[in-house]
This record gives structure tokens, sequence and C-alpha cells, in this order.
């Protein structure tokens, strides 16, 4: 987020609306317009992030977690694009855990996360279904750890990748 800020000279505030946060809609632009800050569109701000995940992709060797990197990064031959998934309860639960937070305030927390994930990703792709932009989905409610990193590395070796 830091590399993306610096780069295009924004507060996250200011780009929040793309990274996941509330839309900024038309009245937003036409305030932001008129004020003494700079102002980027939602195009120079997508420009800039596919730039700074697309620079990281191409290197190789790294874990793009989140940000797009599977619409980015997929014309790139040696990658692995991963989707881990799981149910609406179990990720209450593990949020509920890791955070030790009421049932209640972990469901909202799911909730919002998953509104911004699909706002973010909407940006990306559109309406592109999740079958075209990924290699693998695995759900983690139903595989351990060992399980999941044994096959993603699986994968990877069987690609040469690794």
């Amino acid at each position: 987020m830091k590399i993306l800020q610096k780069k295009i000279e924004l507060e996250e505030k200011d780009i929040a609306h793309i990274l996941g946060a509330d839309e900024i809609g038309f009245l937003g632009y036409l305030i932001i317009s008129f004020s003494n800050k700079k102002y980027k569109s939602d195009a120079v701000i997508k420009k800039t992030i596919q730039s700074v995940v697309r620079k990281y992709a191409e290197q190789g060797n790294c874990v793009i977690v989140g940000r797009a990197g599977c619409i980015i990064a997929a014309d790139i031959e040696k990658s692995l694009h991963v989707r881990l998934v799981a149910p609406l309860k179990y990720r209450i639960n593990a949020n509920k855990q890791k955070y030790q937070i009421s049932e209640k305030e972990a469901c909202e927390l799911v909730l919002e996360t998953d509104k911004k994930r699909i706002q973010f990703m909407k940006f990306f792709k559109d309406d592109k279904p999740d079958e075209e932009i990924f290699d693998l989905m695995l759900n983690r409610e139903k595989l351990s750890d060992d399980e999941i990193t044994e096959t993603i590395f699986k994968l990877a070796e069987f690609r040469n990748l690794v």
C-alpha cells in the first residue's frame, strides 16, 4: 500500500474506494476535483495498482495475496493462481478466534471484508467468473493447512515453477 501511495501521491483515504471501501460516486469526484488536493482518477489509480503488482509478478519468486494479482498476472506463463475459499460459518468462527471478538462482530467483519473484496475485484475483472481466473480453488474448511500447502507446492512443482 505504501508503494502505491507514494507512486500516485495520494493518501490511503483518497484511494480507499478502489481498495474496497465505499464507492466515491459522481458527487465525490466533483468535490475532490474542486479541492486543493492533487486529484487522480480511478483509471490512474487502477493503472498504478496494475503496474506495481505486475512488476512483482514479472520478477517472480513471490506470492501476491489479493490485490487482483490473479487478473493482473493472468498472462504470465510461470504463475499459479490459487483461491482459498470457505463457508461463511467457518470464516466467522476463524475471525472470532483470531481477533477474540463476538460472533456478531466476526460476522460483520467477514461480510464487510467480502463486500470490499468483491468491489475491488469487480474494479479489475468486471463479471468474469472465478473459474476463468483461478488455476486452483481450495476449501479451507475441508483441508488442513498442510494439505493446502502440499497441494499448492505439488502443482507448482508439476508446472516446473519450483
